[in-house]
């Protein structure tokens, strides 16, 4: 619910409104693209979107409006006319009259005749709205107009069902008759939607089949959309950009702590009941473990439990200030501290103090202003340097100015940010307007000089952290995020010490959109948890309209004679007293809201599973001899390390889901192709090298593509349990049995799952990286039929992998001869490639997500490998291996490719693609397969639960997980 504040004058009885934030936020309108062949049924889709937002201001604009008229000779001609051709339109004027709405400015759109194929009338007055929709078949194809965009869509039909509609409609709309429409079809419909509208399907966001008929298609577009009208304009283009829910209370809060004549002690009440809030929002980002107790009247209560692995990192000073909430929240929490200071136009480290374990963590970092975003930049880039995972932090303000924003999220796409409001921006001193002053002033006490009381002190003095921070989850406090320098600092610190960005979340009261960018840009893997993200930073870098300088406020330190935030010491002292008492009930309520609210799933703490068997589904990086036995088995050196001769396996030793198995206490598992003394009491492996998700039109002998893609797979998993069933229950003694798995283990089982990586390289080699990303959503769609499928025959424990970071394969890397700026990225990974791993990592772990609600009696973990291996690539020196891009078995170059245990010719000499002296020091055993040695590091974090979400060990992946926590 939004309000208005009216004042009226007594002087001239004039009023004036101030606008309320979800107005503000809504000034710039939500614009959908809408593509697709002719008649292939945008314009009902459009109509029916349009519908369901009957509650919005929404406009359509059909890109038919911007045709050129045709001149008298080709009036005269009109079927030599190509109306599908890019040139045919005037996008020029198209993107002038989007540009002008995006400005919240009327404009008016031409009206085109189809009939005398010219322009008449006055056109439409069009005025700015909610949402406006661009329907046309060529609105993707130009960059310019799909970078206004929001969402693009592009709707696919069938050729027949297309050129059937656009009859009728051509013969009964505009005129023409059947032979007219039928010759422009062939000469020119149909040749350019091969060459320029099919083409730009690949810019779409989402693709729907059979356009109006696809009602959950729709659906999901309009949830999506109402979603977005719903947030700040930031949140809709930064997916790690949360803002808290505004509330009057919240906005109260803001009004008090931003006004610059608000006393200390009441700006220091009012912002650590705001901190409160967004680090109970923060922690709503973190994964939590249901419990059950019981009550003093003998009944079973279910709540949660926070994570353990947690900790806090404060920005020095402001960030401090956020501490006493988040010890309110999580007793015992370990907090570490960053002092980052201005030099120059950066910002620098002077002090860090982190848990020495921060790598491990969960880290939660604690600016309450994030303005330019430098400082949060630093810090965040600290954090990294320590171990956490960017994913793994979460940076809390309590404003945050855009350019903050900015700084931040792009450069660290997977951290989050939590703010209260979003402020306008930075003045000329990068201060955020409107801000609320020197946050750390006003909550301490403390001032500036007499010329400027607002500079700012970024600079790392001191640090004091836990010793083992880089194996926590970490909170980092600071109440304001202004420029984000300061939390740069500090969350580089933080990367220091082995903290994992990922592990690190930074919470503030408020965030400068400034601080928010310069956080966000450089460390996308952190979460940032704030309450409100303010309009900016001012002339002195002071968060607008902000809350003052939070620390004097708070703290009562510092000032003149003309500062009023001195507190009285009783007073202050009743005050923090009631604060643990109303924090502590506000803390309840809002945990149980955000949990619900912000999607994260319970798992229940029980004791380790009884999991009888695993069956298991991939491609080379689980086969255990299906693709050798179904064509040749790899000769020597393969499996020397541990098994000491070659086993099927594309590794000199073990693979993860033999670690696996180990874990579990179960035998190695036997290919399902494999009938030589295969072993298939505790499970069998259906993997196969080469596999797919999706049957590509390839051959194994080409290009490695197994013909057993996944659903082949679960035909073998469907008749190897129906026939073990039947041989089960027909067998006359106890004997027979123990030679077959148990037809009760296969519900008790894990189903674990690692494929994708070949669909990806697949897309990659025949359509090119980019254009690999519209085929994702159908790959994910197809995975999860085979998951539903599994469950279907009874499978009801999931232990599901994403795909890694294929960008980093060594084989890759030794191919690259000087490659263009932006390429490869810190490490010397493919950028382009990661970047499509890791969105398809997004869309499946959304899909499992969804899985979740769908499979009610089924327990699905996520695992991420990609963030598990990608940790180990880029900390190959300090784990104890070489450089990452080493290939221990096999010779490559730019000019040669000579695979493991093959023989060749190398520079014109015979050679034998061997082993490396010490396999246990690389990673890459043959330049795409991981090692013995790696494959243990990695089954090592990743069966403790460590990259798992739920994050649980996979000796109890078997309990079910609980949606609902109220």
């Amino acid at each position: 619910m939004e309000g208005k504040v009216v004042a009226k004058s007594d002087k001239d009885d004039q009023s004036f409104s101030t606008q309320t934030t979800a107005e503000i936020r809504n000034n710039v309108p939500f614009i959908i693209g809408v593509a697709g062949g002719t008649a292939s049924g945008k314009t009902t889709v459009c109509n029916v979107i349009m519908s369901r937002l009957h509650d919005r201001r929404v406009v359509l604009i059909n890109q038919d409006s911007f045709y050129h008229s045709l001149n008298d000779e080709q009036s005269a001609n009109p079927q030599e006319h190509n109306f599908d051709h890019p040139d045919a339109f005037n996008m020029e004027l198209l993107l002038s009259c989007l540009e002008t709405l995006k400005k919240g400015e009327s404009v008016n759109i031409p009206s085109y005749d189809y009939k005398i194929n010219k322009n008449s009338g006055p056109g439409r007055m069009v005025s700015p709205s909610d949402v406006i929709i661009l329907e046309g078949i060529l609105v993707l194809h130009d960059e310019r107009v799909r970078d206004l965009m929001n969402i693009k869509i592009f709707v696919d039909s069938d050729s027949d069902v297309r050129l059937g509609r656009r009859i009728k409609r051509d013969t009964v709309e505009r005129g023409r008759n059947i032979q007219y429409v039928l010759d422009q079809y062939d000469k020119h419909v149909k040749p350019s939607f091969e060459e320029f509208i099919l083409p730009s399907k690949k810019h779409a966001d989402i693709i729907i089949p059979r356009g109006a008929d696809n009602d959950v298609a729709i659906d999901l577009i309009v949830q999506h959309i109402r979603t977005k009208l719903g947030q700040h304009d930031l949140c809709k283009i930064y997916q790690n950009l949360f803002v808290i829910p505004s509330t009057f209370q919240i906005r109260g809060m803001h009004t008090i702590i931003r006004d610059v004549k608000t006393r200390k002690h009441e700006f220091v009440f009012y912002a650590d009941r705001l901190i409160r809030l967004v680090v109970e929002h923060g922690l709503g980002h973190l994964p939590f473990t249901e419990k059950q107790i019981i009550t003093p009247t003998k009944s079973i209560y279910t709540g949660v439990v926070f994570c353990k692995r947690l900790c806090g990192v404060a920005v020095i000073r402001s960030g401090e200030s956020m501490e006493n909430a988040l010890r309110a929240c999580c007793k015992g929490i370990k907090i570490g501290k960053v002092l980052i200071q201005r030099e120059g136009n950066g910002r620098q480290l002077i002090y860090e103090k982190l848990p020495k374990d921060i790598e491990s963590r969960q880290v939660l970092l604690l600016d309450p202003v994030l303005a330019s975003g430098d400082s949060a930049v630093e810090a965040i880039s600290l954090l990294l340097s320590k171990g956490v995972s960017e994913s793994n932090i979460i940076f809390l303000n309590l404003i945050a100015a855009p350019e903050g924003i900015h700084a931040v999220c792009r450069q660290y796409p997977r951290l989050k940010i939590v703010t209260s409001e979003i402020d306008g921006g930075l003045n000329e001193h990068s201060r955020v307007i409107p801000g609320m002053g020197e946050f750390g002033d006003r909550y301490f006490g403390t001032g500036g000089s007499e010329t400027d009381p607002f500079v700012p002190k970024s600079k790392l003095i001191y640090e004091k952290l836990p010793k083992d921070i880089e194996s926590r989850q970490v909170l980092l406090l600071d109440p304001v995020l202004a420029s984000g320098d300061s939390a740069v600092e500090a969350i580089s610190l933080l990367l220091s010490k082995g903290v994992s960005e990922s592990n690190i979340i930074f919470l503030n009261l408020i965030a400068a959109p400034e601080g928010i960018h310069a956080v966000c840009r450089q460390y996308p893997r952190l979460k940032i948890v704030t309450s409100e993200i303010d309009a900016g930073l001012n002339e002195h870098s002071r968060v607008i309209p902000g809350m003052g300088e939070f620390g004097d406020r708070y703290f009562g330190t510092g000032g003149s004679e003309t500062d009023p935030f001195v507190p009285k010491s009783k007073d202050r002292q009743k005050l923090l007293w009631v604060l643990v008492f109303i924090m502590s009930y506000i803390l309840l309520l809002f945990l149980m809201a955000a949990q619900v609210a912000t999607g994260h799933l319970a798992p229940t703490p029980s004791p380790a599973c009884n999991i009888p068997a695993i069956y298991n589904f991939g491609d080379s990086n689980s086969d255990t001899g299906g693709i050798a036995a179904a064509f040749y088995p790899p000769g020597p050196p393969s499996g020397q390390t541990f098994f000491k001769r070659p086993v099927g396996r594309a590794s000199d030793g073990r693979l993860i889901i033999d670690f696996i198995a180990e874990k579990l206490g179960l035998p190695y598992l036997s290919a399902y192709l494999d009938s030589i003394k295969a072993n298939f009491t505790h499970g069998a492996n259906f993997a196969t090298g080469g596999a797919t998700i999706r049957r590509v039109n390839e051959s194994w002998f080409f290009h490695n593509a197994s013909p057993f893609s996944l659903d082949i797979q679960f035909e073998h998993f469907n008749q190897f349990k129906d026939r073990t069933t039947y041989l089960y229950n027909q067998a006359k003694d106890e004997s027979q049995r123990n030679t077959l798995p148990r037809p009760e283990d296969f519900k008790k089982a894990i189903y674990t799952i690692d494929i994708g990586q070949n669909d990806l390289a697949y897309v990659f080699r025949t359509l090119g990286v980019e254009a690999s990303r519209a085929e994702i959503p159908d790959i994910v769609n197809q995975f999860a039929a085979s998951i539903q499928q599994l469950y279907g025959k009874g499978a009801r424990a999931f232990w599901i992998h994403n795909t890694g970071p294929i960008g980093c394969l060594p084989v890759t890397y030794a191919k690259i001869l000087n490659p263009p700026a932006g390429f490869l990225d810190e490490i010397g990974c493919v950028d382009g490639q990661n970047d499509i791993a890791m969105e398809f990592n997004d869309k499946l772990k959304a899909k499992v997500i969804q899985l979740r609600s769908n499979l009610t009696e089924a327990t699905l973990t996520y695992v991420d490998m990609y963030a598990a291996k990608y940790e180990l690539i880029a900390n190959a020196i300090d784990l104890g291996f070489t450089e990452w891009f080493t290939i221990c078995c096999g010779y490559h170059d730019p000019n040669n490719d000579l695979y493991c245990g093959n023989r060749g010719k190398i520079n014109g000499s015979e050679v034998f693609a061997g082993s490396c002296k010490e396999p246990t020091k690389v990673i890459s055993w043959d330049g795409v397969h991981y090692s013995d040695a790696a494959n243990k590091w990695i089954a090592t974090q990743i069966t403790k639960g460590l990259y798992s979400d739920p994050p649980l060990p996979i000796t109890e992946a078997c309990h079910k997980i609980i949606n609902d926590v109220m």
